[in-house]
């Protein structure tokens, strides 16, 4: 088996910023290059390497040092310290509209933005039509960028990127901006592209897009890698952090639990005994609300996903306009949630969330992942994950 052709490789990133410093400290620094105190680390021995073909979703809290870090891969910036080697010709956006300038129009920026990526005139002069093509800005091709929303920005952008003839594309966040249309063109494009072999580096906080596009996340917490894995692990790591921190809770020792156990560092309340059953044309989850403390206004979440990591339903309490009855310490509420059964065959994962209101603040208590694994057996006529009981009629020909 031929192994696949290294295109970066990156060994212990460390990368900090310091405060802004007053004119005169900024000319002491300067002249005696005095350790700077209230530096910033952003990223702390960050490794990783990309293979050709490779789709890799980073995900990260805001402050995490995604961009940071893809900064760095691209070549845009450098590490304090560490190394990074490319094999490979990179095209690299960074934000919606990094590299690009107001005052000059879009064919401009096309020209400029492929300049940077290493581009001659000749090679511009061959794609340009299909970047203002794909881009589909019409007149405002040729009108300045000043004139542009930010979801016009983003498709000349993401245009010019992807015609660059890279090995290697990076994107930050460029895909969350624009119309929904322009979106799922380009996905099709993102999945054209794989198809020829080349590798794309995706920042995005959607868990859906890494899933569906991805096939390996990585996660970054507080400067550091907390997952290099599949797209399902590494989303089910993401939302630990992410629990974890909107509950104010420590992230030391956050790990995917397959088990329904306690979670560390979470005692005012838990989910225990969870079982799925089939009753005629629904699954029936149960589980018990068990309060450590007095909770005033408990509520509840389940989340279904598929095997790929991609969400297929989130049940929110709130959002049902329903209200579980006030919890005294050492109550046990069952919870008992109707399910229609009309996944399509496959693996599927049940995550449930156990939440504290008060006032307009949903406070997460505890939350489980993969709690329970559910497979679902046969054959169908459709494919993709839910069916629709889609039925098609027709006439015969006159």
């Amino acid at each position: 088996m031929q192994s696949k052709r290294l295109l970066l490789s990156a060994g212990n990133i460390n990368k900090a910023y310091h405060h802004p410093l007053k004119s005169g400290r900024r000319l002491l620094t300067a002249l005696l290059k005095p350790k700077t105190p209230g530096s910033i680390k952003v990223l702390t021995k960050v490794s990783l390497k990309i293979y050709e073909g490779e789709s890799i979703g980073i995900l990260g809290r805001n402050g995490a040092g995604k961009t940071t870090l893809l900064s760095i891969l691209g070549g845009i910036i450098k590490a304090d310290s560490g190394s990074v080697d490319r094999f490979c010709k990179i095209s690299t956006l960074l934000g919606v509209s990094s590299g690009l300038n107001p005052k000059l129009t879009g064919r401009e920026n096309a020209y400029m933005f492929c300049g940077m990526q290493g581009l001659n005139q000749s090679s511009i002069n061959g794609i340009i039509s299909d970047i203002q093509g794909f881009a589909d800005l019409g007149e405002y091709f040729d009108m300045p960028l000043r004139t542009y929303s930010s979801g016009m920005v983003s498709r000349l952008g993401f245009s010019a990127a992807i015609h660059t003839d890279a090995d290697l594309i990076i994107v930050d966040e460029t895909l969350s901006v624009g119309d929904a249309v322009f979106r799922l063109k380009c996905y099709d494009k993102i999945n054209s592209l794989k198809k020829q072999g080349k590798t794309f580096l995706l920042v995005s906080h959607s868990q859906n897009l890494v899933s569906n596009f991805c096939d390996r996340g990585i996660v970054l917490d507080q400067g550091k890698i907390a997952c290099d894995s599949d797209t399902l692990t590494a989303t089910n790591v993401y939302k630990e952090i992410r629990v974890a921190a909107e509950a104010n809770l420590p992230l030391s020792g956050v790990k995917i639990r397959e088990k329904h156990t306690q979670p560390k560092g979470v005692k005012k309340a838990i989910l225990k005994k969870f079982s799925l059953e089939e009753v005629s044309e629904n699954y029936i989850l149960k589980c018990i609300f068990i309060a450590n403390e007095d909770i005033n206004t408990p509520s509840f979440s389940l989340g279904i996903r598929s095997h790929e990591g991609i969400i297929v339903s989130v049940f929110h309490l709130n959002r049902a306009g329903m209200q579980l009855p006030s919890l005294h310490k050492g109550d046990k509420l069952p919870l008992e949630l109707q399910i229609k059964r009309n996944l399509l065959p496959g693996a599927y994962f049940l995550n449930a969330t156990a939440y504290e209101t008060i006032n307009d603040v949903t406070i997460p208590l505890c939350t489980y992942q993969n709690v329970i694994r559910l497979d679902v057996k046969g054959e169908s006529q459709y494919s993709g994950i839910v069916d629709l009981g889609m039925v098609l009629s027709f006439q015969n020909k006159a």
